[in-house]
């Protein structure tokens, strides 16, 4: 996990460099949007990876010291926050202020829906899981009545073949 956000963060400032790079040279924000979706791709790749730890719980990553691992995530929040800053300023001085506040509440509104579509299909798959294990525990208390009856019937045919 601490890798893994480490290659993310050095991945996010490669992507903001692109970034700069090429909104210095291409001079337009449209056409710099495949070096945009590269950083916003890699910071939402940041996200989902301290949101997995907030969901499956650190027992994963024991082996890491919370302090040590929190100080990462820490980092590379930081350092995602201050990249979108200096993007926000990068669509404010070519005039495109507005541009920036409708991709980010589009980013935000998908994000939201993902999000909303994983919760559901965990609950479902926690629903299925939970009905599979309630059919097993039904089967083998059938399996077992059968048995018991079974044998009651074979007993009761054996005092009556006595008497």
């Amino acid at each position: 996990m601490i890798a893994e956000i480490t290659i993310l963060l050095a991945s996010a400032e490669k992507a903001f460099g692109l970034v700069e790079k090429a909104l210095k040279h291409k001079k337009t924000i449209s056409s710099a949007m495949s070096e945009l979706d590269a950083f916003y791709s890699v910071k939402d790749k940041i996200d989902k990876q301290t949101d997995e730890v907030k969901l499956k719980g650190g027992d994963k990553y024991s082996d890491l010291s919370l302090e040590s691992y929190a100080m990462k995530v820490y980092r590379a929040q930081e350092a995602t926050a201050e990249y979108e800053k200096r993007i926000k300023k990068m669509f404010s001085d070519a005039g495109k202020t507005s541009a920036y506040y409708k991709m980010i509440d589009i980013r935000e509104s998908e994000k939201q829906r993902r999000l909303d579509k994983a919760k559901r299909e965990r609950a479902e798959k926690i629903r299925k899981e939970k009905k599979a294990k309630e059919i097993k525990e039904i089967s083998f208390a059938l399996v077992l009545l059968a048995l018991v009856l079974g044998a009651g019937g074979w007993f009761i045919g054996l005092v009556m073949s006595i008497l």
